[in-house]
């Protein structure tokens, strides 16, 4: 037989075991998949912290990057001239033109081998093609060898090319100075150059992947970028006169300009849009948890008020009744916890393995997690809690 709802909270009867059952599977329910939420969030925000903070072997901060899209053919030409311009400014601390930057994703690469015009089964490297002020600007390290030369009249320009470790690794040395002093043959230009210097791995593409072998050649017929390494505090001063350089060399062509550590934080937009996103549903799945765990706490306080007016007549504090309403409710946080720390475990686990290079989940997350869900639970409880002790306990006992 059913209750009657006003006999019911008038406290004459108490809830169906079916229905006590139900109200406890959906507030289990709900805050599963507020762990479960909390976790994920914070699983994609340390990836991208650790993305963020790992060394990626190049300096990129304080750079602006210009596109030249027409009139290439002046840059390629004239490129030390166009430098020069631009560092007459006091506020340009330094110039360089390749072909790509941080975060330009590019298939672009040679086929290198010790055979004269025969590729058949060559190692394949990616390529930037760079002037002799590359490395020095951006920061990159040597690992054997040296870098390319500004003063030898064009020797390293005609006959020498840079790897970095893996490319090494790719055209089958054991080590980078075993690299120094090889010829290889491109097929991009057919020129057979030696390998004088080795950098470190650097992560020009970010860290989702690994390192690809990489090879820089000193090629102006695929210059198509300027990279320009500003003062700090000085990028608002210069960008007048890095226009007035542009439009001095390339009239009639718009000037755009771009950061080049924002162009790299484009390579993980989708990461930081998944964060956000999952921040958002966490926040709201919280909201609605908290809700009904709130609707259960009143129904169990209306439930229970003779019981607390009694308690409070006998002496019983306030806390003493938050304590009283809460305590049911730890187990259904804790049976939650159960059932949403190792399914994000599992699903989390998945997603981080689509990195190269990614961080251990490790115990803490799950720890905060739970510890905030429970936080938030108790605080939902305590809240009704707290209006139950402050009631009048004589209006609830007067009524039989």
């Amino acid at each position: 037989m059913s209750s009657k709802p006003v006999s019911v909270l008038h406290g004459q009867k108490t809830p169906s075991s079916r229905g006590a059952l139900l109200q406890k599977v959906l507030v289990v329910a709900q805050f599963s998949i507020s762990v479960f939420l909390i976790i994920s969030t914070l699983t994609v925000f340390k990836q991208l912290s650790y993305m963020r903070g790992r060394a990626l072997g190049f300096d990129m901060e304080q750079k602006i990057g210009l596109r030249v899209r027409s009139n290439l053919g002046h840059l390629r030409r004239d490129y030390e001239a166009i430098k020069l311009a631009f560092l007459r400014d006091p506020d340009i601390t330094g110039a360089t033109v390749s072909s790509s930057v941080p975060g330009d994703i590019s298939g672009s690469g040679y086929y290198m081998t010790t055979r004269p015009e025969d590729f058949r089964g060559a190692a394949r490297l990616k390529v930037i093609t760079v002037d002799d002020d590359f490395l020095s600007e951006y920061g990159i390290r040597m690992a054997a060898g040296r870098p390319f030369r500004k003063d030898d009249g064009g020797a390293d320009r005609r006959g020498s090319i840079i790897v970095n470790r893996r490319g090494a690794q790719e055209l089958g040395f054991a080590s980078p100075e075993e690299a120094l002093g090889k010829s290889f043959q491109a097929h991009y230009h057919r020129l057979t150059k030696q390998i004088v210097g080795v950098t470190e791995d650097f992560h020009f593409v970010g860290m989702k992947d690994l390192v690809d072998p990489l090879l820089l050649d000193l090629e102006e017929s695929l210059y198509d970028t300027i990279t320009l390494t500003v003062r700090s505090g000085g990028i608002s001063r210069a960008l007048g006169a890095v226009r007035k350089v542009w439009d001095e060399h390339f009239p009639g062509v718009p000037f755009a300009y771009f950061f080049v550590d924002e162009n790299f934080g484009r390579i993980y937009l989708y990461e930081k849009q998944m964060g956000r996103l999952l921040a958002i549903i966490t926040a709201a799945g919280i909201g609605i948890a908290c809700l009904g765990l709130f609707g259960l706490a009143f129904f169990v306080a209306r439930q229970r008020e003779k019981e607390i007016g009694i308690r409070k007549v006998l002496g019983a504090s306030p806390a003493d009744i938050v304590s009283l309403l809460s305590g049911k409710y730890v187990p259904l946080i804790l049976v939650s916890a159960a059932v949403a720390c190792p399914a994000a475990w599992y699903a989390m686990g998945r997603w981080l393995r689509g990195f190269a290079y990614r961080i251990d989940m490790g115990a803490l997350v799950f720890v905060i997690a739970v510890a905030a869900a429970f936080l938030v639970a108790m605080g939902t409880v305590a809240i009704q809690g707290l209006r139950a002790a402050m009631a009048n306990p004589v209006d609830s006992l007067r009524n039989e």
